[in-house]
């Protein structure tokens, strides 16, 4: 028999999130400040890099406090950070500079008739792909985050390496794609003269925009290259557009004193430095959203939640 009883209608709602991403870094890193520098700017330039994390792990264990961060944030990948050349160059300039003349006098010393600045050229072209050590994940804990996460990859286990400055891979999403059908309209770049370990606590808050300019600009270079300019196409005009939203801000001194007593107060809603932190390269990346509905459910419940987000106007 049929059902005579009456059809009930509901509203469904839906939406869409980022990808939830696991960087691994190398726990004997001695320079692990400039290496979660590289990581934050990575996260800056991709949708939802706000909240993704680091974990430190000797490539065979990960020390259980941060399994169980780890599976509470139940990543969708995971990835690991290689270090090549350009973190030197980027960390130690003049360290660099050093390594960098030595390549060169060793090589022409063995290729006699070698123009030196084109061989320097070349060698500084190819940095990104000369390794710094080793580092690598072990079979066995490539089977520990399949068991105990499960991530979106082939294997089911750890996924690509990750680079200084590298962009944002498929199928990550980049902000270039986001920003363009956004009202974003700005985004403080801060310049903060101090420590390092004082910048990691605050970039760690606002996010950094070194990668995210280096592949605007990557990008609108191959368009101009590539001729595509001259027909101007709406692409790449909204490339030229994002770099155009880009404003410095230089924080030393008392300057530098509000800003961290801000950060470790938490008191976002102050005038200032508050309206400040809606425009920082880790607030741009979230919009569009504003928590991860497993971490804050309370923002669903109301019909029309979603999306939301800090615009600075």
């Amino acid at each position: 028999m049929l059902n005579s009883q009456a059809p009930v209608f509901k509203a469904i709602y839906a939406g869409v999130r980022p990808a939830r991403i696991v960087t691994l870094i190398d726990v004997n890193d001695k320079e692990w400040v400039d290496t979660c520098f590289r990581v934050i700017e990575w996260y800056s330039q991709m949708w939802g890099g706000q909240y993704n994390l680091m974990i430190p792990t000797d490539g065979d264990s990960i020390q259980e406090e941060f399994w169980f961060l780890t599976e509470a944030f139940d990543p969708d990948y995971i990835f690991i950070y290689q270090k090549t050349m350009l973190d030197l160059k980027l960390s130690s300039p003049q360290k660099y500079s050093s390594w960098l003349e030595k390549q060169v006098e060793n090589f022409v010393r063995e290729n006699p008739g070698s123009e030196r600045e084109s061989v320097k050229t070349s060698i500084d072209g190819q940095i990104q792909y000369t390794k710094i050590d080793a580092f690598s994940i072990s079979d066995s804990l490539t089977q520990d985050t399949s068991t105990r996460l499960n991530p979106f990859h082939s294997d089911g286990g750890v996924g690509h390496f990750v680079h200084a400055l590298d962009g944002v891979p498929y199928p990550l999403t980049s902000l270039t794609a986001i920003l363009p059908n956004s009202n974003v309209s700005t985004i403080y770049d801060l310049q903060v003269d101090s420590s390092k370990i004082i910048r990691l606590i605050i970039y760690s808050i606002s996010g950094l925009l070194s990668s995210l300019k280096t592949n605007l600009s990557k990008q609108i270079g191959n368009a101009h290259q590539l001729g595509h300019l001259r027909t101007v196409t709406p692409e790449t005009w909204e490339l030229e557009d994002i770099e155009g939203k880009i404003e410095h801000v230089e924080y030393a001194g008392t300057k530098l004193e509000n800003l961290l007593r801000f950060i470790w107060s938490e008191e976002r809603k102050r005038s200032g430095v508050g309206n400040l932190f809606e425009c920082t390269p880790f607030s741009t990346a979230m919009v569009g959203l504003r928590y991860y509905y497993r971490g804050h459910p309370e923002l669903w419940r109301t019909p029309g939640a979603f999306p939301h987000s800090n615009i600075c106007h």
